[in-house]
C-alpha cells in the first residue's frame, strides 16, 4: 500500500472539524455516513498489518 492510498483511506473514514478559536487545531472522529464496517477491536493480525502499513507509509516520506 502506498502512502497516498493509506492517507486517502484514513481521510475517508474520519472527519476533521476545525476547533473554534484554535488555528490549525481539529477534532477528529469517525464519519457519520461511513460505509466501512465498524469494529470495536482489531485482531492481532489486523493490528500487525496496521502497524506495518503505518511504518511503510512513513518510510516512503521524503
Amino acid at each position: 500500500m502506498g502512502s497516498g492510498t493509506f492517507v486517502e483511506d484514513f481521510r475517508q473514514g474520519l472527519e476533521f472539524t476545525p476547533v473554534a478559536g484554535q488555528p490549525n487545531v481539529y477534532s477528529i472522529h469517525p464519519r457519520r455516513n461511513s460505509r466501512q464496517r465498524r469494529q470495536t477491536e482489531l485482531t492481532a493480525k489486523e493490528w500487525d498489518k496496521f502497524e506495518k502499513d503505518v511504518a511503510d507509509a512513513f518510510e516512503r516520506l521524503p
